[in-house]
C-alpha cells in the first residue's frame, strides 16, 4: 500500500511541476520538453543497449566473466528509460544517472543490495553451502562407478529436476 501512495504522490508532483513550468512559459513548451526528453531517452537506451551487447559478445568470445561495464550500461539504459517517461522529475533523475560518477555510485549501491537480497548460488534452503562436484564434459569419466546406495545396496533413483 505505501508504494501506491508513493506513486500517487509522484504523479501529483509531476503534474504540479508541469503546470508550474507551463505557467512560466506555455503548455507548448512543456509538451516540447517532454517530446525532447522522450527522443533523448530513446537515443540513450539505444546506445546503452548496443554498448552492453558489444561488451557481452566480447566477454563471451574471450570466455571471460562480464565486467562492471555491463552494469554501467544497464544504469545508462535505466537513465534513458527515465528520460523517455514524460515528466520533469524523471528527466532530472535520468540526466543525473548519465553522470559517470553517479553511475559508479549506483553500481556499488546496486551490488550491495543484490548481495544482501539474493541468496548465494549453490546453497540449499537452509542457507548452507551444498557440497557438489563439478563435472567437465570434455574429460573422460571413470568407468565402473558405483551406482548403488552404499547403505542399502539398492540402485539409486535417477536425479530429476523435480518436474515429474
Amino acid at each position: 500500500m505505501p508504494w501506491l501512495a508513493a506513486f500517487f504522490l509522484y504523479a501529483l508532483a509531476e503534474m504540479a511541476l508541469a503546470a508550474w513550468v507551463a505557467s512560466l512559459t506555455s503548455w507548448l513548451v512543456v509538451i516540447g520538453l517532454f517530446a525532447a526528453g522522450a527522443v533523448l531517452g530513446i537515443i540513450v537506451m539505444r546506445d546503452a543497449g548496443s554498448t552492453a551487447g558489444t561488451q557481452l559478445r566480447q566477454s563471451v568470445s574471450d570466455r571471460a566473466v562480464a565486467s562492471g561495464d555491463i552494469s554501467s550500461s544497464g544504469l545508462k539504459f535505466l537513465a534513458g528509460g527515465l528520460l523517455f517517461i514524460p515528466g520533469f522529475l524523471t528527466d532530472v533523475a535520468g540526466l543525473t544517472l548519465l553522470i559517470p560518477g553517479v553511475r559508479r555510485w549506483g553500481h556499488r549501491l546496486g551490488s550491495l543490495w543484490v548481495t544482501r537480497r539474493v541468496p548465494p548460488l549453490f546453497t540449499n534452503q537452509s542457507g548452507r553451502v551444498v557440497k557438489s562436484t563439478v563435472v567437465n564434459p570434455d574429460e573422460p569419466q571413470a568407468t565402473g562407478t558405483d551406482t548403488t546406495d552404499s547403505d542399502n545396496k539398492k540402485p539409486r533413483p535417477p536425479i530429476t529436476d523435480g518436474r515429474g
